[in-house]
């Protein structure tokens, strides 16, 4: 009796009581950085957790990041295009992580010496504190759709 109640709470847990969660991985062109990304559910919107990680990154850059938005009013997201739309999502998403926030995309001494706290910024990947404001759209769905991050978890060492 306690394994199928055990069983049934996973099944539920898993699968959002009926929903599937659709699951989006990124790997950026350079540097080992990866970034994952689940859709979850509350009422019509469609939360995006991601985690993200790379070579020599720092515990802020590895936080969850929640981004909120609504894809329900894209067609070619309601006509089966849910995972292409979470690829797209994922895309922008881990692009401005692993490399608009690449410390090493300046690597010439003077420009690091003169711009270190921006620097010590950017190695972080997309702000928590203060919250980042930029909005993520998709090629499918372009700006009819917007997604924003909404919270980040604990630092993760």
């Amino acid at each position: 009796m306690k394994i199928a109640f055990f069983l049934v709470g996973v099944f539920i847990s898993l699968s959002w009581a009926g929903k599937t969660a659709i699951r989006a991985d990124y790997s950026a062109p350079s540097g080992g950085c990866v970034c994952t990304g689940v859709e979850t559910f509350n009422g019509q919107n469609r939360p995006f957790v991601v985690f993200c990680n790379r070579k020599n990154d720092t515990p802020e850059f590895r936080r969850k990041r929640d981004f909120y938005g609504n894809p329900h009013s894209c067609g070619e997201y309601n006509q089966n295009g849910q995972q292409r739309f979470y690829d797209q999502l994922l895309a922008q998403i881990g692009h401005r992580m692993c490399q608009f926030y690449n410390t090493n995309a300046l690597n010439r001494p003077k420009e690091q010496k003169k711009l270190a706290r921006w620097l010590k910024q950017k190695a972080n990947g997309i702000s928590c504190n203060p919250m980042d404001t930029w909005t993520f759209n998709t090629a499918i769905c372009g700006k009819d759709v917007n997604y924003q991050l909404s919270s980040c978890g604990p630092v993760r060492n």
